[in-house]
């Protein structure tokens, strides 16, 4: 099988920024963030939850189940993503706080040029 043929049957890329590494302290903590960056704005809820299964989260991004729980909580330990459960049954909701993020990396990026000065 061609590499082109494969790559149109795997499914569907996710964004993936690998400077937010900086901010998250994790690769796993980054591909979740990113993917809900990206479904933030597209929710049906106003005050920003998303819900999502972890099997939907998982096709989405390749992470397992261990691996959605540390993102999870590095996350939130961050103050980047808040999470609660609400209706019967049980569902999962999630929220990025976009201004916990904002501010993070400015910090990161501030501290990114005044090193980049002094070299």
């Amino acid at each position: 099988m061609k590499l082109t043929e494969f790559i149109s049957d795997v499914g569907k890329p996710i964004a993936y920024y690998p400077n937010l590494k900086r901010i998250t302290g994790s690769t796993v903590a980054t591909i979740f963030l990113c993917q809900f960056i990206y479904w933030t704005g597209k929710q049906r809820d106003d005050e920003g939850w998303i819900y999502k299964t972890q099997s939907e989260i998982e096709q989405e991004t390749g992470l397992t189940r261990t691996e959605q729980e540390t993102a999870r909580r590095i996350l939130s330990k961050k103050g980047f993503l808040e999470h609660k459960y609400k209706g019967i049954p049980r569902q999962l909701y999630y929220r990025i706080n976009i201004d916990a993020i904002n501010e993070a990396w400015e910090t990161v990026h501030t501290i990114m040029q005044d090193s980049c000065k002094q070299a």
